[in-house]
């Protein structure tokens, strides 16, 4: 639990370091206007339980309707053999060469129709206007109903890097 409260805190104040940098020099705002994007991570997970790690791998769409701030999309992903479908709302900081984020969301794992609650951040590092490497932690909590119809959770924390394409 430790370990959660100080990611969290990290990220939160990535997030505010991240917006004073910006109000003080104005024109490391990007100019570009970015519709939405589309990344792919590939990483690790692991749970408090004596499962094993495994390999993961998200795969997200993400539409800006309104702002290049906001962002609503979709998330699918094989972690732990589950594969769950995952709505997410985002808050981006979208800075001139990096973006960092912060997303939270729920689902549905169609295996097992059992649900999933996210939440997260990280950093995307932009090597174009269209392409960037990101950096993500999340942390899932999946509950499972087994045949028996007892409930129990799945805590899950990811780590993974892979590549972003904006649109």
């Amino acid at each position: 639990m430790r370990k959660l409260k100080k990611i969290i805190h990290s990220i939160v104040l990535f997030v505010v370091f991240s917006l004073s940098v910006s109000t003080t020099s104005g024109n490391l705002l990007a100019q570009q206007k970015i519709k939405g994007d589309v990344s792919v991570t590939f990483g690790s997970n692991w749970t408090s339980e004596n499962l094993p790690t495994t390999v993961g791998i998200i795969k997200t769409i993400a539409w800006r309707p309104f702002s290049k701030w906001i962002s609503v999309g979709a998330s699918i992903a094989i972690i732990q053999f589950e594969v769950p479908i995952i709505a997410n709302l985002t808050l981006n900081i979208p800075l001139k060469w990096i973006e960092p984020f912060a997303t939270a969301g729920w689902g549905v794992v169609f295996q097992n129709l059992s649900s999933v609650k996210n939440y997260g951040g990280g950093v995307k590092i932009k090597f174009t206007k269209k392409v960037a490497l990101i950096v993500e932690y999340r942390k899932m909590t999946i509950s499972r109903t087994s045949r028996l119809h007892s409930k129990y959770l799945l805590d899950l924390d990811y780590v993974g890097a892979g590549i972003t394409y904006y649109f």
